[in-house]
């Protein structure tokens, strides 16, 4: 009988445990209600059939155009300037064996995306061509353990931005600094079963990921998860016991799109186009709509 009530409390306090490290922020953010109000171009509202790159200025112009929020990837040059690519090495989007974190502000025009006449964007120029119209859902992606300066720089240049963002990051330590440094700003923890993915994530990095272990440190505003993955225990039951403010990414099909739904998530999209409206577009982005080779 002993060692039942031992095993009993055991479970209890382990159950216990694990309910508060997965607690997210308990306070609901001023802009939660206008991030809520869109749903998000995954890197933009990309098209490889008409020559449109992910992550480039055509890109972010068309999601805006057509009343899309967009998510964009984060990234310092050689220089500490952000610069908007997902991966750190340009093999995949520009066919160069070569890190972003290893180019000069001044070469990085000489980089094509894609095979297109598109370059990496600065984050300043994609701030100034959005100006606000729709928001922005911003990655930040650390390399080489630079979370405090990724932070850091990307805050400075949104300094005295009047359009309604939300940063978010993979990496604990980079939501962390945001939640110490820059506690008005609204803050996501991205997440999800990488290493099924294909990531080559550590272990037991990627179990702390997916299990969301570091939220009762980092509180996150809002959760940003897999949406293959988002029927996870950890991700249940935090969406049972706190109904957290949740993205779901990257719904690449309807039916994911119909799964972030029933999830009470926002849709972070690719490869499809749902319904939505447009807002009037800046002069670049009209300039892009009536130029057939998207150039400025």
């Amino acid at each position: 009988m002993i060692i039942f009530y031992i095993v009993s409390g055991l479970v209890l306090l382990f159950l216990l445990s694990w309910a508060v490290m997965i607690k997210p922020s308990g306070r609901k953010h001023p802009l939660e209600t206008e991030i809520k109000k869109y749903i998000y171009a995954h890197r933009g509202l990309h098209r490889k059939d008409n020559g449109i790159p992910e992550n480039s200025l055509p890109a972010f112009c068309l999601a805006q155009e057509n009343g899309y929020g967009i998510e964009l990837d984060i990234h310092l040059s050689a220089d500490g300037t952000p610069v908007i690519i997902h991966d750190t090495s340009l093999r995949r989007t520009a066919g160069e064996d070569i890190d972003i974190t290893d180019i000069h502000d001044s070469d990085i025009p000489k980089y094509s995306l894609e095979g297109t006449n598109q370059t990496i964007p600065f984050f300043s120029d994609v701030l100034r061509v959005i100006g606000g119209r729709v928001p922005l859902l911003i990655e930040l992606k650390v390399d080489n353990d630079n979370y405090r300066e990724l932070t850091d720089r990307v805050m400075n240049e949104l300094e005295g931005y009047t359009g309604i963002y939300a940063v978010q990051s993979f990496d604990p330590r980079a939501v962390n600094h945001l939640r110490k440094s820059y506690p008005h700003i609204m803050r996501g923890q991205l997440a999800g079963f990488l290493r099924k993915n294909g990531d080559t994530l550590h272990r037991f990095l990627d179990f702390g990921l997916r299990n969301l272990l570091t939220n009762f440190i980092t509180k996150p505003h809002f959760i940003s998860y897999r949406v293959q993955d988002t029927d996870r225990p950890s991700m249940k039951l935090c969406r049972t016991l706190y109904k957290p403010f949740e993205l779901n990414w990257t719904c690449k099909k309807k039916a994911h799109h119909i799964i972030a739904h029933k999830n009470g998530a926002i849709p972070i999209f690719e490869n499809y186009i749902p319904e939505k409206s447009g807002e009037s577009p800046h002069p670049y982005c009209a300039r892009l709509r009536s130029n057939s080779n998207h150039t400025e």
